[in-house]
């Protein structure tokens, strides 16, 4: 659908404003399945709301106020019981057995990295776990719907008897309940899919969440850097001069000090996480119109260093 491309575009532009650290921690193959899932899922979740759960809503209202003003408040009783009853116990056995889509949904991330066989061997262990939960909510409709038709036509069949009812009414009151049941069936399905869909949404929206650490704009003006830290983020402030937004600053960050065209580095550290340090105490000045060249030892170090 055609609303969902804002979102997308939102979406892939606040992963591009992301840090590199977060990048590096992260998988490619498994942020593109969270996204084409959770855009997926919107599309899902607003077709089976309009055109499956509220017409099934709306027959059963109608089934309510037929019986109850046609028949007796009795028959209207029994289909209200009943569709609660069967409503209920769809949505509890529903909501427990989330917990497989959840599941399912972290080894498939995983799986989107490695080799199509895995992922079909995962796919049939998928189907394996959640069986016995899907049987145990075919069962618990079925007795419902069983007892309900059951106690309608001892009523209905009391009623004829006794002259009350004809067999004509017997017959119509079977046909309807039995026609009645038939998208209660489908409602199951697709309460699972919508929980589904909300699920499949999850990690797509976890990555909206995400903090932007950095953010990098283009600008002709050149700054000094003074600080002394364990991370630019945590030693200085960050400026806006002509469009440049820097960092996000920490609560003990210092003030970022600007002069004519010179930066100077003191002491510098930066690691993009805890523990692993990318710069320690790297001391340079770059006066106005001077090259300064950053030579490693190492082609991954210096690798390193450029994408820093």
């Amino acid at each position: 659908m055609s609303f969902l491309s804002p979102f997308e575009v939102r979406l892939f532009s606040h992963l591009h404003a992301l840090s590199l650290r977060w990048h590096l921690d992260r998988r490619t193959g498994d942020v593109l399945r969270s996204i084409d899932r959770g855009t997926a899922s919107i599309n899902n979740l607003l077709s089976y709301i309009l055109f499956s759960i509220l017409p099934t809503i709306c027959d059963v209202i109608i089934a309510i106020v037929y019986f109850s003003s046609y028949f007796s408040l009795w028959f209207g009783l029994i289909v209200l019981v009943c569709m609660v009853l069967y409503l209920t116990c769809t949505v509890l056995i529903t909501e427990w057995r989330t917990k497989y889509r959840r599941e399912m949904n972290s080894q498939d991330n995983n799986a989107k990295t490695r080799a199509m066989d895995s992922l079909l061997n995962f796919e049939t262990l998928c189907e394996w776990k959640s069986s016995a939960s899907l049987a145990l909510l075919n069962q618990t409709q079925n007795v419902i719907i069983g007892s309900g038709l059951l106690a309608g036509s001892l009523l209905c069949a009391h009623l004829v008897s006794e002259g009350q009812f004809q067999v004509g009414d017997y017959v119509l009151f079977g046909t309807y309940i039995i026609q009645l049941y038939t998208p209660l069936n489908w409602f199951g399905t697709y309460y699972r899919l919508i929980q589904s869909a909300f699920v499949d949404m999850e990690n797509m929206l976890d990555l909206l969440t995400e903090q932007v650490e950095c953010r990098y704009v283009p600008c002709p003006n050149v700054c000094v850097l003074v600080g002394k830290g364990r991370s630019p983020a945590a030693s200085v402030k960050s400026a806006t001069v002509t469009g440049l937004d820097m960092v996000q600053d920490a609560v003990d960050a210092q003030d970022l000090c600007l002069t004519a065209g010179r930066v100077e580095l003191d002491k510098v550290c930066f690691s993009y996480v805890p523990g692993t340090e990318v710069l320690k105490e790297v001391t340079f000045a770059v006066e106005p119109g001077q090259t300064v060249a950053l030579v490693s030892f190492c082609s991954s170090q210096f690798l390193y260093s450029s994408s820093f």
